[in-house]
């Protein structure tokens, strides 16, 4: 019947979101992380220190929103492996696209700090880039969730998959280019 068969195909959507929810979230901002070892080409001012650090913070804060987000569907995801309530799960995988896509917004509106090198400067647009295209595949991968709440098509669960793992790769580089910066300004990563 057909609610058997959307029974079945929310459960491999939960299989596949515990897997993705893994591999996505194990040590994005993983505090042990090891910099690149590089010589700073000279001492930076505790202005640009400072300036680096307050836009880190800004760019974690709002990173860290959609994390949040994030976490609040896997929950919605193993909810749905215990019932058929597909009304709420839409709703709540809804409001979340939402807040990932006020975090893309958010972050673009971050000026990089005008105090640091023209190489830093573009190091940090570009990591700040990559960052905000890894919101915006976590918003599209919620999408084509939302697409399979509507329809339950295998299709709908893979293009989330993409856009997930796609999201994933940007995050990383974008943190990369991060480090790489704190590491030549001899800011010990927190």
């Amino acid at each position: 019947s057909t609610e058997n068969k959307k029974r079945g195909c929310i459960g491999c959507l939960v299989v596949i979101i515990a897997i993705i929810a893994i591999s996505t979230f194990s040590g994005l901002f993983n505090s042990n992380s090891k910099a690149p070892e590089n010589e700073p080409a000279a001492t930076p001012s505790q202005k640009q220190i400072d300036d680096f650090n307050k836009w880190y913070s800004e760019i974690m804060e709002i990173h860290k929103k959609a994390d949040v987000a994030m976490q609040k569907y896997q929950s919605i995801a193993k909810k749905l492996e215990q019932s058929s309530d597909l009304y709420s799960a839409y709703s709540s995988v809804s409001d979340i696209k939402e807040t990932v896509h006020n975090s893309w917004t958010a972050m673009g509106k971050i000026k990089t700090p005008s105090s640091l090198s023209k190489a830093h400067q573009n190091t940090l647009s570009e990591a700040k880039t990559e960052l905000q295209t890894g919101l915006f595949s976590r918003k599209q991968g919620l999408e084509k969730i939302l697409q399979f709440l509507d329809d339950p098509k295998p299709s709908s669960l893979e293009k989330a998959k993409s856009e997930f793992q796609s999201a994933e790769t940007f995050m990383y580089r974008g943190i990369a280019k991060i480090i790489s910066v704190q590491s030549e300004l001899g800011i010990t990563p927190e």
